[in-house]
């Protein structure tokens, strides 16, 4: 419906998370006693939620993929920034298993929530799961982070001393299973 129209009211736009997005984005409108021509009814009455839908689907899709693009850029200039630092690499590879696993748990939640809704395309929430699941394959399985986030830890006690102080080293196996001693790093 072109606006001005009588009964609406564009109160203010809302600006999300500090940042003004007029006269695009998000406004808080006012319906009061609003009528539709009926030649600008699309579809036919009682038909909006259907039009709203039609609508939202691609729009969801849309938003998710400028959050993985987002996201991808974010990711990549924390790496840069970070390259030198083995503790923020192990962190990384933390952020890269912990992040992609707990959204698939919450979004699992959402779906039980919904019941067979859930895994439809009406919520947004089969596609969301998709993915994040996926995105547990992207940047390389779990494993691999996994594996890296080990290799790390274990730099740390290569030598004869770990950081802390005192032997890392394994002891022998006791021949004589019976008399127990205290392990030579309790004092």
């Amino acid at each position: 419906m072109p606006l001005p129209h009588p009964g609406v009211v564009i109160k203010r736009m809302l600006p999300v998370f500090g940042y003004d997005e007029a006269p695009h984005g998000h406004a808080e409108v006012l319906f009061d006693n609003v009528r539709v021509p009926a030649a600008n009814m699309l579809l036919g009455e009682g038909r909006g939620f259907e039009i709203a839908q039609g609508r939202l689907g691609p729009g969801r899709i849309h938003h998710c993929m400028r959050l993985i693009g987002v996201t991808e850029r974010a990711l990549e200039r924390m790496c840069r920034r970070t390259m030198t630092r083995k503790e923020a690499r192990a962190e990384i590879a933390m952020i890269k298993v912990a992040a992609p696993n707990m959204a698939c748990r919450v979004i699992d939640w959402a779906i039980q929530a919904f019941g067979g809704a859930g895994v439809t395309g009406d919520y947004g929430l089969a596609y969301a799961y998709a993915t994040a699941r996926v995105l547990r394959l992207a940047d390389g399985p779990d494993e691999v982070h996994r594996n890296q986030i080990a290799r790390l830890e274990l730099r740390k006690y290569q030598g004869p001393a770990s950081l802390s102080g005192g032997s890392a080293e394994v002891l022998p196996r006791d021949p004589s299973p019976g008399l127990r001693q205290r392990p030579v790093w309790i004092a």
